[in-house]
């Protein structure tokens, strides 16, 4: 009877310390992060979050830069290619959660494989014009300038399937504004001919021109996000002129479909507390994303209502990535 104990006893010992062992190297694998961007830019921010991420996990957390179609790269692997045990995520925004799978009629990977995890912020656009060329102080003036000349007025886009280009689009739609798009590479080219005067309006980001704003060179008519800023007090908010509309580019992690629960609650938690860090919070600051942390069941319902808002817009303008 005595022996049996002492048997039950050394096997329990034994599958405890197994245990403890499999935790052990568990918990030294690292986390690997998927950016879809080069180094520099946003790339800091996600690198901020991941070493706080590590210093509450206790675990390596590591950043990969995987640019490259729009961030169908980096999103391809995980939801195609990598673990599902809470050891992968993915940095990314509207593209990669919502608008390639509408602007792609064929993707290399689905949406609903990669699980929400967690927001962390939002990027506010303002609305602008050369003041040399637009002498609309508002946006009641900018919408009567736009239906004085046959044309309307042209606005300097950062690209097909942008989040600028569909918020133009969704505000002339809703506010019945004429603008003609310009199209360019990136938000330097489109700033640079707003200055020189080559077009008359733009949607930049507001981080890219606050200095610019400042200065006088561009006068701001308004900004997306669906109040004023605490920071911009003067600048109105879209929806002062055209009711319920709003749109900001939104930032968050997501992981591979069936990562289990608690692995996700796990790094939401992770995520959420690394965003109310002093050093995250002036990196946001820096790139102009207002801290917005939320869980994965907000972050969920989130996707879900962009998904129909912006699915509506891009097939009723019918715009489309594919060649």
């Amino acid at each position: 009877m005595r022996s049996s104990r002492r048997q039950f006893i050394a096997v329990g010992a034994a599958l405890a310390g197994g245990a403890q062992r499999a935790f052990a190297q568990d918990g030294a694998r690292p986390i690997t992060i998927l950016a879809p961007f080069s180094a520099g830019g946003s790339d800091a921010l996600v690198r901020a979050i991941a070493a706080r991420m590590q210093d509450s996990l206790g675990q390596p957390v590591v950043v990969e830069n995987r640019p490259g179609a729009s961030g169908i790269l980096a999103a391809q692997a995980v939801a195609n290619t990598m673990p599902a045990d809470g050891h992968a995520l993915l940095f990314g925004g509207p593209a990669h959660y919502v608008l390639n799978a509408l602007l792609f009629k064929k993707l290399p990977y689905d949406q609903t494989d990669l699980v929400p995890v967690a927001k962390v912020g939002e990027l506010t656009f303002v609305l602008l014009v050369n003041p040399e060329k637009t002498k609309a102080a508002n946006f009641k003036e900018l919408l009567a300038a736009s239906k004085q000349g046959a044309g309307g007025l042209s606005y300097a886009s950062t690209g097909v399937g942008t989040m600028p280009h569909l918020l133009m689009e969704l505000l002339s739609r809703q506010a019945g504004l004429k603008i003609t798009p310009m199209v360019y590479k990136g938000v330097a080219a489109t700033v640079q001919d707003l200055l020189g005067g080559h077009v008359q309006v733009g949607m930049p980001d507001l981080g890219s021109v606050e200095a610019l704003l400042k200065s006088g060179k561009l006068r701001a008519i308004a900004i997306t996000a669906p109040e004023r800023l605490a920071r911009l007090p003067d600048i109105p908010a879209l929806a002062e002129s055209v009711p319920d509309f709003s749109g900001t580019a939104w930032y968050g992690f997501a992981a591979r479909k069936g990562t289990p629960a608690q692995d996700v609650a796990r790094l939401s938690k992770a995520i959420t507390d690394a965003v109310a860090h002093p050093e995250v919070a002036q990196r946001m600051q820096a790139l102009n994303i207002r801290p917005t942390p939320g869980s994965a069941e907000a972050f969920g319902k989130l996707i879900a209502s962009e998904k129909e808002r912006w699915g509506e817009v891009i097939r009723q303008a019918n715009i489309t990535l594919d060649k």
